[in-house]
């Protein structure tokens, strides 16, 4: 193919708007003077396809932004041709963390951050009955695009068993954290918070007039991994 009578042209197409012009190649170069500044320094077509006729650009440093509908335009000697394209970004979230409070309820969290898109977080209990409805689940974006989400559940102070958090997110794999938590009265004194690495076990001293509640926790390891055996997490006396 001559390239010298191959015009390329990728655009990004916007409703009601201009489209923006990602990449241009015509007289045999890149054609860059009317290439949209977010678009600066991050598209490359590659001269070897084009002449085998393949038109792909790259684009480096994917944003969120960049999500939407691309069309390209080719024409040569041989005629000319439109395509579109749709493109979806994704971003995966951090491993799900599990997390636990105790004061006068416990408090179960579970949360992630730094992911695209926008996720949906499930609770299932012991029996596989779906809580969702009894928790509180809120998603916040950073200065990126990118969202952090965090769903809790309260439980009663005296309560407990077994509970399975279900993260979601179109086109990721679904993260599924499993956690048992078992509450009967202690005899030992509280000593208070207690802090452990994945994640965080935190109380309260016990009120010298309050009959003690201990609570120990169980957290299973991500079901991508197997079935582990249960682990004690740590314990906490209310």
């Amino acid at each position: 193919m001559n390239l010298q009578h191959l015009t390329v042209t990728w655009q990004k197409e916007r409703a009601g708007t201009e489209a923006l012009v990602l990449h241009s190649y015509y007289y045999g170069r890149d054609q860059l003077a009317r290439q949209d500044e977010a678009y600066r320094n991050r598209t490359q077509l590659d001269p070897e396809g084009l002449a085998q006729g393949n038109a792909s650009v790259t684009l480096r440093g994917v944003r969120i932004q960049d999500e939407g509908l691309y069309l390209c335009h080719i024409t040569s000697e041989l005629g000319g041709i439109s395509v579109r394209r749709q493109v979806a970004v994704m971003a995966p979230y951090s491993e799900a963390r599990l997390e636990v409070s105790v004061s006068s309820q416990v408090t179960l969290t579970c949360c992630a951050e730094g992911g695209y898109p926008e996720a949906s977080v499930l609770w299932l209990d012991g029996a596989g009955n779906n809580v969702t409805a009894e928790s509180n689940t809120s998603l916040q974006r950073d200065p990126r695009g990118l969202c952090d989400v965090s769903s809790r559940i309260l439980l009663p102070r005296a309560g407990g068993g077994n509970y399975t958090c279900l993260l979601e997110s179109p086109g990721q794999p679904r993260v599924v954290r499993h956690l048992s938590v078992s509450c009967s009265p202690g005899t030992r004194a509280g000593e208070g918070p207690s802090a452990h690495a994945d994640g965080r076990l935190s109380g309260s001293l016990r009120p010298a007039d309050r009959p003690a509640c201990a609570c120990r926790v169980w957290l299973f390891g991500p079901s991508s991994r197997g079935s582990p055996s249960p682990a004690l997490y740590g314990e906490i006396l209310i």
